[in-house]
C-alpha cells in the first residue's frame, strides 16, 4: 500500500522503520512511474523533502530516457532516409543504364530478325540465330524487369495471378543471384489469385532469395511452391 503523504500528518509516522520507499511522478505519456526502493534493515522513514528529492530524481531519470529514446528515433529516421536517398540514386542509376541496354538490345533483335528472314530455311545459320534471338529476348526481359523497378508508379491494385507473377520473377532472381538455385515447381492454377501489384510481389520474392543468399554458404537452394490453403476460422 501507499501512504498518502500529502494528506497525511508527518507527526504521526515520525520515528517509524521501513525496508521499501516508493516515489511517483507523471510521466510525460500520462502514465505513472514508480520508483520502488528496498533496504536490506529497517530504517526510518524518509522525511518530505526526501520523497521530494527522489520524485525529482525519478523525474530527472525519465526525461533523460525520454530524451535519449528521441535522439535515438532521429538518428534512425535520418539513417532510413539516408539509406532511402542511396536507394533512390541506385534506382535511377540502373533505370538508365538498362535504358541503354534496352536500345543496344533493340538494335540486337531488329537485325536478328532481318537475319532470320534472309538465312534459308534450314540451313546452318538459322539455329544459331534463333538462339541468339532466344537469347536477346530472355534479356530484353530482365532489362525491362529492372526498369518497372526503378520508375516511380502508382499504388495500384489489380487482380493478378500469384503463380505467373512469381514465374515472371525468376529470370531477374538467376540473373542477379547466379550461385542461388530456384527451384520452382509452379504449376498453372487459375485458383491462385489475388488484388495486388505483381512488382511489388515480385519484390518480395526477390528479397527473401536475396536473404537466403546472404545467410548461407556454399551450394544454395531455394524452393518456391505455391499452394491455395482453406482457413476457415481467422483470428486478429
Amino acid at each position: 500500500y501507499f501512504l498518502d503523504i500529502a494528506n497525511s500528518n508527518f507527526k504521526s509516522f515520525t520515528g517509524r522503520q521501513t525496508t521499501t520507499v516508493a516515489a511517483a511522478v507523471l510521466t510525460p505519456l500520462g502514465r505513472i512511474a514508480i520508483m520502488l526502493l528496498t533496504f536490506p534493515k529497517p530504517r526510518r522513514t524518509f522525511r518530505q523533502d526526501e520523497v521530494s528529492l527522489l520524485c525529482s530524481s525519478l523525474s530527472g531519470l525519465i526525461q533523460t530516457a525520454s530524451d535519449h529514446c528521441k535522439r535515438r528515433n532521429r538518428e534512425d529516421l535520418e539513417r532510413r532516409l539516408r539509406h532511402a536517398e542511396r536507394v533512390q540514386a541506385v534506382g535511377t542509376l540502373a533505370g538508365g543504364i538498362a535504358h541503354e541496354f534496352n536500345n543496344i538490345l533493340g538494335a540486337l533483335l531488329g537485325y536478328g530478325e532481318m537475319a532470320l528472314q534472309r538465312a534459308q530455311e534450314g540451313g546452318q545459320v538459322e539455329p544459331y540465330l534463333a538462339e541468339m534471338m532466344s537469347t536477346a529476348r530472355r534479356a530484353e526481359y530482365i532489362v525491362n524487369q529492372i526498369l518497372t523497378l526503378s520508375r516511380n508508379r502508382e499504388q495500384e491494385r489489380r487482380p493478378i495471378n500469384l503463380v505467373e507473377a512469381i514465374r515472371d520473377a525468376l529470370p531477374l532472381i538467376s540473373a542477379s543471384l547466379p550461385l542461388l538455385e530456384v527451384n520452382a515447381r509452379l504449376e498453372p492454377d487459375e485458383d491462385c489469385k489475388l488484388l495486388g501489384h505483381p512488382v511489388e510481389l515480385q519484390q518480395v520474392v526477390m528479397n527473401l532469395c536475396k536473404n537466403a543468399a546472404e545467410a548461407s554458404r556454399g551450394e544454395i537452394r531455394v524452393n518456391i511452391n505455391v499452394d491455395v490453403v482453406v482457413i476457415e476460422d481467422v483470428q486478429s
